[in-house]
This record gives C-alpha cells, sequence and structure tokens, in this order.
C-alpha cells in the first residue's frame, strides 16, 4: 500500500513539475515572439476626413472606412452588446475559451470544414493585428498564442475598445463610430440600446442581415442580441422591454457633400500621396484642413454648369495664396480631367496684363502713350538684318516652328484698325496691333520676365505673338500671376491645405505664407486703374457688378478656340477659362472672352462680393492725375474734346499741353513714328 502510494505521489509530482515546466516554457515562448504591433501605440485603419475653410467636413478618404472611437465615450451597453453575442466569456477567460473551441472543433471534425473559429474577441483582435486570415490549424494555434500574449500586456477595456473599432459591417464599413452613421446617422455616444444590439447582431452575416436592405432579418437578430444581454445580466428586464418596443428606424440620408468639390478632392488628394503615401491617406487617420470656402465652391459650380461649353474656374485670396473654390469642368461624373490645374491652353488677350505691366513697371511708357493702331506686316523673319529689330533684348532669335510659321505674318485686331490711340484704349479695347508695337519697345524677354515673377510657371516661348496669347498656361497659372496686381505686387504661392494633422491630433504639416514683392506700389495701381477700366468701359464690361470694384482682361484665342475672363478684386481673384477639350473646334464666331467668360465669372462672383464690404484698391503714394486730350496724349485743354482722367507714376507724367491739332502726332512719342509711316 506504502509503495503504491509513493509511487502515485511520484507520479503526482512528476506530472506537476512537467505541467510547472510546460507552463514556464509556453510563458517563456509567448513572451518570446515578436510582437511587431504595440498595442499601446496600435490605431487601426482609419478613414482621413478633409475639411473646408470654416471647419466643416468636406469628404471622407478612405480604403477601409473606419473612424476611432474612445470606449470612455460609450454608453455601457455599446460594447456590452457586441461581448453579449460574441464572447459571453470575454471577462473571465485569459484570451481563448476552452468551451469554445471544443464546440469549434467537435463542429470542424464531424462536417470536415473549416468553418467554426471557436475564437473570443482577444483571438479576433490578434487576427486582425496579424492579418493572417487562412483558415487553418497552424494560425489559430498562433492565433491563439498571439491572443495570450494580448492578454498578459492589456487591460479588458483596451482590448474591447480596438475591437469595437474594427468591427466589418460589410459594404466596406470598419468600427462602431462608421457603423452608427451609416445606419442611423448618429455618432456612437447617441445609440439607444435597441439601436446598438442591432449593430453587435450584423457583423456574423453583414450582407444577409443588411438592415437598409433586410430590416425583418437584423430585427430578428436584434432579438437573439437583447436576449442575451438580458440573460448575462448586461440589461435589466425594464431595459430589454423597452429595447424591443422601440421602432428601428434606418438612415437612408446620403450625403452630398462630396459632390460639392470633386475636382478640389482630386487636387487635394494627389498632393496627399506624392507626400505620404496610399497607406496614410487612405486610412492613416489624417485631419486635413483645406483652404475651400463651401459658399464660394457652390457659387462657382452653379455659374460654370449655366455655360454651354466646356471650361474650368478657380477663385483664390490674393492675400494670402488661398484657393477658395475650383471647379475644373462642368460634369465630373462624365469626365475628371481638372481644366483648371491640368489644361494648358493659350490665354489670349489676358496675357497683355503682362506686357503693360512690364511696359508701365519699367518706367518706359505711361497710359497717355499715343500708338498708332494701323496694319503692320513682318517680312520675311530668317533676314538677320530685320530680325534683331524683331527680337529686342535677344542675342539671336530662335529659329523654332514659331518662328518660321511668322514668316510673312500680319497681326491684325477683331474690329476696324481704330488709328492713334493712347495706351489706356489699348488696354481697354484690347488692340492687338498696339500690343506687339508696345511689345517691340519693351523687349519680349523683359515681359516674359515679368511674368514668370508674377506667378507664371510655363515655359514661355520669346515670340512676337506673345501678347496675343501664343503660350501655354493653366487657369491656376494665371491666378497666381495676376494676385500681386490685386494685393499690392506681393507674389503669395497658391495653396490648398492650412494644416494636417495624424491620427493622435499631432500637427505633422502648416502652411506659412511668405510674400515676395514682385511689383511697386505704384505699378500696381495705375495697372489696377486701367484694368478696372476694362470691366466698366471696355471689353469686360459684362463682368461689371455696380459698386464694386473690379478689375480684369478678357482673352480669347484665334478661331474663338478658347475664351477667358481674369478678374480680381482687392479680397479674390477669380479666372474663368471657357473651352472645347478638342483644341480643332471653336466655341463659334464672335464667341470671345468678353461674350463667353465675362458673364460667367459675374454669376459665380455677384454671390460672393455682395457678403463683403465694397472696399476699392488702395491708391499708391507718388501717384498724380492729369486730365489727357485721348486724341493726342498731351495734357488736356478747353479746345480737348475727348478727354479722361489718367494716373502717373510721380515723374513720368505729360506736361506738354495739347494743342488739339494733329501736329501733337509729330513731337508725342518718338518711338513710334516709323509706325505713322
Amino acid at each position: 500500500m506504502k509503495k503504491k502510494l509513493r509511487i502515485l505521489l511520484t507520479l503526482l509530482a512528476s506530472s506537476l513539475l512537467l505541467a510547472f515546466i510546460s507552463g514556464f516554457i509556453l510563458i517563456t515562448f509567448i513572451n518570446s515572439m515578436k510582437f511587431t504591433i504595440d498595442l499601446s501605440q496600435y490605431q487601426p485603419k482609419e478613414l482621413t476626413k478633409i475639411y473646408d475653410a470654416s471647419g466643416s467636413l468636406l469628404f471622407n478618404l478612405y480604403a477601409e472606412k473606419r473612424e476611432l472611437v474612445r470606449l470612455k465615450n460609450l454608453p455601457e451597453f455599446v460594447p456590452n452588446a457586441v461581448i453579449a453575442i460574441e464572447d459571453r466569456d470575454f471577462y473571465s477567460h485569459k484570451g481563448i475559451s476552452t468551451r469554445g473551441l471544443m464546440r469549434a472543433f467537435v463542429h470542424d471534425i464531424t462536417t470536415f470544414s473549416m468553418s467554426q473559429g471557436g475564437s473570443t474577441i482577444t483571438q479576433q483582435l490578434a487576427k486582425n493585428m496579424t492579418n493572417k486570415a487562412q483558415k487553418r490549424i497552424t494560425r489559430k494555434i498562433n492565433e491563439a498564442l498571439f491572443a495570450l500574449k494580448i492578454e498578459m500586456n492589456y487591460t479588458k477595456n483596451q482590448i474591447v475598445e480596438l475591437y469595437i473599432n474594427q468591427i466589418n459591417y460589410g459594404y466596406g464599413i470598419w468600427g462602431i463610430a462608421m457603423a452608427s452613421q451609416a445606419f442611423f446617422n448618429k455618432t456612437p455616444s447617441e445609440l439607444t440600446l435597441a439601436q446598438a444590439a442591432l449593430l453587435a447582431g450584423l457583423p456574423q452575416l453583414p450582407g444577409y442581415y443588411n438592415p437598409h436592405k433586410y430590416l425583418d432579418r437584423a430585427i430578428r437578430r436584434q432579438r437573439i442580441v437583447l436576449k442575451k444581454m438580458l440573460e448575462y445580466k448586461f440589461i435589466t428586464k425594464r431595459n430589454y422591454d423597452d429595447a424591443l418596443k422601440e421602432k428601428i428606424i434606418i438612415s437612408n440620408k446620403k450625403k452630398k457633400a462630396e459632390e460639392i468639390a470633386p475636382y478640389f478632392k482630386d487636387h487635394i488628394v494627389t498632393y496627399l500621396l506624392k507626400k505620404y503615401g496610399y497607406k496614410a491617406t487612405f486610412n492613416g487617420g489624417l485631419k486635413v484642413y483645406t483652404t475651400l470656402r463651401r459658399d464660394v465652391q457652390v457659387s462657382l459650380r452653379n455659374s460654370l454648369s449655366k455655360s454651354k461649353k466646356q471650361g474650368g474656374i478657380i477663385t483664390l485670396d490674393p492675400r494670402t495664396g488661398a484657393i477658395l473654390g475650383m471647379v475644373g469642368g462642368k460634369n465630373y461624373s462624365e469626365n475628371k480631367f481638372n481644366r483648371v490645374t491640368q489644361a494648358k491652353r493659350q490665354c489670349g488677350s489676358a496675357f497683355k496684363i503682362f506686357l503693360y505691366t512690364t511696359y508701365i513697371g519699367h518706367r518706359i511708357g505711361t497710359l497717355a502713350d499715343l500708338w498708332n493702331d494701323t496694319p503692320i506686316h513682318f517680312p520675311s523673319i530668317s533676314s538677320s538684318s530685320k530680325t534683331k529689330k524683331l527680337y529686342i533684348n535677344e542675342d539671336e532669335p530662335n529659329e523654332d516652328e514659331e518662328t518660321k510659321r511668322l514668316l510673312g505674318w500680319i497681326p491684325h485686331d477683331y474690329s476696324k484698325y481704330s488709328g492713334p490711340s493712347i495706351v489706356y484704349d489699348a488696354i481697354r479695347e484690347s488692340i492687338n496691333i498696339i500690343a506687339i508695337k508696345v511689345l517691340l519697345a519693351t523687349g519680349i524677354n523683359e515681359v516674359i520676365k515679368t511674368a514668370h515673377q508674377m506667378g507664371i510657371k510655363s515655359f514661355l516661348k520669346p515670340v512676337v505673338s506673345l501678347p496675343l496669347g501664343a503660350n501655354e498656361v493653366t487657369p491656376l497659372e494665371m491666378a497666381d500671376a495676376v494676385s500681386p496686381l490685386a494685393n499690392g505686387g506681393f507674389r503669395v504661392e497658391p495653396f490648398s491645405i492650412e494644416k494636417i494633422e495624424n491620427a493622435r491630433g499631432d500637427i505633422i504639416e502648416s502652411h506659412k505664407i511668405i510674400k515676395r514683392k514682385v511689383l511697386d506700389g505704384q505699378t500696381v495701381y495705375v495697372m489696377d486703374w486701367a484694368l478696372k477700366n476694362v470691366v466698366r468701359h471696355g471689353t469686360g464690361r459684362r463682368a461689371y457688378i455696380k459698386g464694386y470694384p473690379i478689375a480684369g482682361k478678357t482673352g480669347t484665342t484665334n478661331n474663338f478656340t478658347d475664351a477667358w475672363f481674369v478678374g480680381f478684386t482687392p479680397n479674390y481673384v477669380t479666372i474663368v477659362y471657357v473651352g472645347n477639350d478638342d483644341p480643332s473646334k471653336t466655341l463659334g464666331y464672335g464667341r470671345s472672352g468678353g461674350i463667353v467668360a465675362a458673364p460667367i465669372w459675374k454669376r459665380a462672383m455677384l454671390p460672393i462680393l455682395k457678403k463683403d464690404v465694397p472696399l476699392d484698391f488702395p491708391i499708391s503714394k507718388d501717384i498724380v492725375f492729369k486730365i489727357i486730350d485721348r486724341n493726342t496724349g498731351f495734357v488736356a485743354t478747353g479746345q480737348t474734346r475727348r478727354r479722361i482722367l489718367l494716373p502717373f507714376i510721380k515723374g513720368t507724367e505729360v506736361t506738354k499741353k495739347s494743342l488739339g491739332k494733329k501736329e501733337d502726332l509729330l513731337w508725342n512719342n518718338l518711338k513710334d513714328i516709323k509706325w505713322l509711316e
């Protein structure tokens, strides 16, 4: 008897020792497992939120639609509903459930399948974190071991919080926050018990229980969840009865915010992908605060939608460079090509802005200078003796296709030749011949240099047709380059993102406004004065809004292929481009920038400007005004019939009085004598 007892005790001791050693080895093995994801730092895939300038949500970016919510911000019944239906022993087991595993094992063996998981919430979390979805026994073992390690290192609340943020509700909806929004248009903290129970029942078979399609099935499943919650004492009988009585109404609300600015969305996404990559952009939980103003965007979109032709329109704040609105086309669903940022088109006479800014800014001439609008003909440009006259300030001409095309080139105006005209009228009525003569007096390279300094980034070919818009630019470039005329002479880089926060709320990017002086205040004032009169009395009159200081310039290309209106106030720069995507097609005879684009500008800006106090462009120091005879360009006298008040930069003002006779032409503007022959 004693011998048997001794053997029994020995076996017992050996078993205990073996169990201890096995347990020690298991614990050592678990601890030695590479914890590739630190749970304390782990963030499940979370959608990126894009906000407008007011801080309101504009749209979401996601590969898996998911938004994090903290357990402390939830009613207790929300996680309890999940625990009741998913893992009743969650608070008592250590990561794996023996009962659940045995039940799953028996089912899988008898049915020759691997359909039963038997996984606890912790195991499911381990599976999600390790991203190993294959239904294999080895995976189950690793998953169970990983779950044990999670339980050894983290609290139950930490585990369940992560889990409820990862539940897949189907249709790209991940986590309790997005499910609450998708099905009830609520935040999780606003859910009722009945609603929380319904959501808890969906993940088993999201398609089968989809409440948008099969509400009766979802409610039957909800009843099971509520019954289990009552059975496990998560809720009282009264809670249970009240929940059963509650009518479930599924939200069918579909947000339209994303449709407001689809081209702007693409612009933002392109930037994020380039800088942060795909993972961070679509599931990094970023918060991107943009410059877009919803009221501006809606007004731009509505205005362009009324156009019969394709086009693009952009508005930015010239004081900061912030892009306030962007519409890249009439219908995004039909064509996603962004004509604001991607379409390089000839801008026609809108380019004259840079010509006359150089002419005035370099003190080459004034608005009163008289030039003769008469036909000119460029003979063979290949002639070396005449080439240098055409390419002023250049060492050698560019022998490119454009130069060859100009052999025997005869520029013309859209209307009849007007004869002698002062620069003010040449700008107001967009006279092409005078623009070319002014270009040759100013220097092609100097005009190109000014355009680049003001914001044009595209390569500009040094050709005689430069001021007629022979080169191609984007509407975004034009908005950038015109801004110095609206803000007192400063170059401010356009931008669309104020700041970006990561998922933890840390600011990882913040825009800093940098201003660089590119034009003096006197030049800006004179140009603004002239361009305001383009809108008030010239080719841009269809953009005129009474009581508001609007400066602008029209642009039209050959055969009426493209039409532009470049308009600005002290607070806004808005560029309208209209044209066919096929450059061989015309908008129609006479469909110029003043006819086609200017009215779109007015429709877009009228509701925006009416929200602001109309402030004029500030007058610069060292500006003097003179009343000028428009026939001669000299100071008007009592005999002058056509007169105009013009601003001059101090030191450049006209002093000679007009005699009111043709002889004045012989003394005015000696640079142009050759054109008067």
